[in-house]
């Protein structure tokens, strides 16, 4: 009889099948493994900036930094307005100067007439063209710089910054040399 009860333990630890204990009738099962709980929820810096590239200020609001908000949507609101601008005043401006190049003989009738000569025109229309290329370029960076900050926060959520944290130096001599000793208190 022995030797039963040993093959069953035997066969149910290599087919890795539940051992069940005798229990009344009636009586509700009571779970005896439980699991540690986590000391801290996980936080996925993925998640943070996929969520920062779809919606942009999103990972930000995962990691709980909702002072950032402002910052991102101030930029992205002042790149706009640039971009749009600087947009509007080159098209502006290089309509005027095909205006004035497609008809040479007629009066032009662009707004800028009796201001501008076609040179000028040019080196104007330049200059808001290079402006609207730096505002897009600052947009895209500012956009790649909230993905950068969303994951590189997620993965600093859980870093201790308290105030036992600190640093100490002083200087140290010996006979044979003099130096700096830096020490940590944790």
């Amino acid at each position: 009889m022995m030797r039963a009860g040993w093959l069953a333990l035997l066969v149910c630890c290599l087919f890795d099948l539940p051992l069940k204990a005798q229990t009344k009738i009636g009586e509700p099962k009571k779970d005896t493994i439980t699991t540690p709980t986590p000391k801290f929820k996980h936080h996925s810096p993925r998640f943070a900036a996929i969520a920062s590239a779809v919606l942009p200020g999103a990972g930000q609001v995962y990691n709980r930094k909702y002072w950032k908000l402002p910052i991102i949507y101030g930029g992205a609101a002042a790149f706009g307005y640039l971009i749009a601008t600087n947009y509007r005043e080159y098209k502006l401006r290089r309509d005027a100067i095909v205006a004035r190049t497609a008809n040479p003989g007629q009066v032009p009738t662009d707004p800028f007439a009796d201001q501008y000569s076609t040179e000028d025109l040019l080196v104007l229309s330049n200059d808001y063209r290079r402006n609207l290329e730096w505002s897009v370029l600052g947009a895209v960076l500012l956009y790649t710089l909230n993905i950068v900050d969303a994951n590189v926060d997620a993965h600093l959520f859980h870093f201790d910054v308290s105030n036992d944290l600190s640093l100490q130096w002083q200087p140290s001599f010996t006979p044979q040399s003099a130096g700096v000793s830096l020490a940590f208190k944790f």
